[in-house]
């Protein structure tokens, strides 16, 4: 499966997918565990008694790096 964006240093490495959800989480060195292996693990939010999926298709997405660095918006 594609990750859209890629975070990480030396001790950590996240792949997120194109509905914003993380699908790998390598600690404490990259490449060592995997310790989502691919399962997608999803982000809400919570604002008093409302709760909403980033995932879901009422949240705009946008998956962008910032030109000629390894930095995310």
């Amino acid at each position: 499966m594609v990750r859209d964006i890629v975070l990480g240093n030396q001790h950590l490495l996240l792949n997120i997918d194109r509905w914003l959800q993380i699908r790998d989480i390598y600690f404490p060195n990259v490449g060592q565990y995997n310790h989502l292996l691919g399962h997608a693990h999803k982000i809400a939010v919570l604002e008093g008694k409302l709760l909403s999926w980033v995932n879901e298709d009422d949240w705009e997405k946008q998956l962008a790096y910032h030109d000629q660095a390894l930095i995310t918006t």
